[in-house]
């Protein structure tokens, strides 16, 4: 599988700014969404797993700047994110966050957001031969390294696996230390997950439903390693659908903040993408 290059320039590291330097807590990945207002223009967002922000200071991003090495972004603190504020029946939580990206903050180091159109449509889930994607097919997730050429730079790494496991309904899983609690999810494997929490992840479905050709599409955000029932870590990775980070975006109050962005601004906004 050849993995286009404008998704391996979609993460970034996200992470904590400390006075001996940036210490990451995950990986970032950049989404966008079209304006409603504003004709042939996107929101960008920066995407992430939530425990990766949640309850932290001084969060940042770290990207490749312009001309080589890399740079900080300053980031909103966990309170100012965006996150799901009424999951669905079943479900206790849902481990996103996001926030909205000014683009201009990432333009001259070459990134790409991952379009609303690419989001895989929960509904196509299966194992019918000729739809969507089922146990067994293949996926891949994108993270990051840091690698020296003649100055440092974030090279973004392909890792490849299979769902290993479509449950039923919203499992049992326990959010770093704290209680059990019920989140919809699929289990993949994949060759490593270490590092990768926060890292989108993509599939190729056979078909869709309409009959129209197959293409890469975001199956969801890697949120960390399944443990079994004795908390040993088996290979697995939990892995939460686009459908949940679509929940997430197009919650009424966050739909009508893009919208009064878009009127206030009149298309001529800093904020604002070119789609």
């Amino acid at each position: 599988m050849l993995v286009p290059s404008d998704l391996l320039e979609s993460v970034v590291f996200v992470g904590v700014e400390r006075p001996d330097g940036f210490d990451s807590t995950g990986i970032a990945y950049f989404v966008s969404v079209p304006a409603t207002v504003v004709p042939r223009k996107v929101h960008v967002y920066l995407v992430t797993a939530g425990h990766c922000v949640r309850d932290r200071d001084n969060l940042v991003a770290r990207l490749n700047a312009p001309g080589g090495g890399t740079m900080v972004d300053v980031l909103p603190q966990a309170d100012r994110w965006l996150w799901l504020s009424d999951p669905a029946a079943g479900e206790h939580y849902v481990d996103l966050a996001a926030v909205r990206w000014n683009p201009q903050a990432s333009s001259g180091g070459g990134y790409t957001a991952t379009p609303l159109a690419m989001f895989f449509d929960e509904r196509l889930v299966g194992n019918e031969a000729d739809v969507g994607v089922g146990v067994g097919d293949e996926v891949f997730t994108l993270g990051l390294t840091g690698v020296h050429y003649a100055r440092e730079h974030d090279a973004s790494v392909v890792r490849t696996g299979s769902i290993a496991m479509i449950p039923s309904e919203p499992m049992l899983v326990r959010l770093e230390h704290g209680p059990e609690l019920r989140m919809r999810l699929y289990l993949t494997e994949l060759r490593s997950s270490d590092g990768l929490t926060g890292s989108p992840v993509f599939a190729t479905p056979r078909a869709t439903g309409g009959g129209e050709p197959a293409r890469i599409s975001l199956l969801g955000t890697l949120v960390g390693p399944w443990d079994d029932a004795d908390g040993s870590q088996i290979g697995l990775a939990k892995v939460l659908p686009a459908q949940l980070l679509k929940d997430l975006l197009f919650q009424e109050d966050e739909v009508e903040r893009r919208r009064e962005a878009e009127r206030q601004i009149d298309g001529d906004d800093d904020w604002l993408a070119g789609a």
